[in-house]
């Protein structure tokens, strides 16, 4: 740190206090770009990720949900013609 400092205060008397504060803020800049291309890219991996995840675990259990729910369609069909025969037949 005390590198830092020292650099910056050398800038600053060789440069004066303009072209210090300029360089400053170009590595400021740096910083802040390099660090948010770094988070875009983390965030890319966790997207590609959740993807991934979807695509291998929701989308099957969507499917046996699916085909479940339409299976228990079917017998609550079946079971209400039973009823409803019954109903018509007389038998309560």
């Amino acid at each position: 740190m005390g590198d830092i400092i020292e650099a910056v205060a050398k800038a600053f008397n060789q440069f004066g206090p303009v072209a210090a504060l300029l360089a400053g803020l170009a590595g400021m800049n740096a910083f802040f770009i390099w660090r948010d291309y770094r988070r875009e890219a983390s965030q890319g991996k966790q997207i590609a990720e959740l993807q991934q995840a979807y695509t291998n675990t929701v989308l099957p259990l969507l499917t046996e949900c699916k085909e479940a729910i339409a299976s228990c369609k079917e017998v609550i069909y079946q079971n209400s013609q039973i009823i409803t025969s019954w109903l018509n037949n007389g038998r309560r």
